[in-house]
């Protein structure tokens, strides 16, 4: 999620009062996200991959929201990375920025532009809105094993590829998994659908290790 604001100016330079959604001389519909032309890349640093990477092509398009008073317009606009079918980053550098036009082709002002989003570069072509960090990302399961009399602690961890191995994701306390969302099947020798269950609702994570995942004790 971004947030950011907009201003209108007429060729004096000064703000355009009435550049309103309720007057309807607002041109640019902030609930068409498509209208800011969101570009994203991955600038270059010591982090593999150590090259540019260029991202608009993978920019996913949620939704927007927003309107215009007194030439001002304050918006929101949600956003997805979609990743490879392999695994592919970390982006430690990844910026976002817009190049937004309203329906009277009106753009943004030329001293606004200073995010390159092409690779290789060549000219300054958005207005820079946000940086972040943007990892591929999975969930690790380990095997246990235990007594049929004690609950049993299952290892379960958030990873993110570092460019060369996924690697505990030591920045993540924050993920939270509900129990719900997680299958039992494949029941073996003694142990039968609904003898054991996961003894906690949610499991939650610290410097990307689970704290909480457990299965009853079956019995014998």
């Amino acid at each position: 999620r971004v947030a950011f604001t907009l201003t209108a100016r007429n060729g004096a330079g000064n703000q355009t009062q009435n550049y309103t959604t309720a007057s309807g001389f607002a041109r640019l519909d902030g609930s068409v996200i498509a209208n800011f032309g969101f570009g994203a890349v991955d600038l270059a640093d010591a982090t593999a991959p150590v090259t540019a990477t260029a991202l608009t092509a993978n920019l996913g398009l949620v939704s927007s929201s927003g309107t215009w008073a007194a030439g001002t317009g304050s918006f929101t606009a949600d956003l997805g990375l979609s990743r490879a079918a392999a695994p592919d980053g970390p982006y430690e550098s990844f910026n976002l920025g817009i190049d937004p036009q309203d329906a009277d082709g009106v753009k943004l002002d030329s001293g606004s532009y200073d995010l390159d989003t092409s690779v290789p570069t060549d000219t300054d072509d958005r207005a820079l809105v946000g940086t972040t960090k943007i990892r591929y990302g999975r969930l690790r399961l380990s095997s246990a094993h235990g007594s049929e009399i004690l609950d049993l602690p299952i290892p379960i961890q958030t990873q993110y590829w570092n460019g060369s191995l996924f690697v505990t994701n030591t920045d993540d306390s924050c993920t939270t998994l509900e129990s719900d969302n997680i299958g039992l099947g494949n029941y073996k020798k003694n142990l039968n659908s609904g003898e054991t269950a996961f003894s906690s609702a949610t499991i939650t994570f610290a410097a990307g290790v689970g704290t909480n995942l457990k299965l009853n004790k079956p019995g014998v």
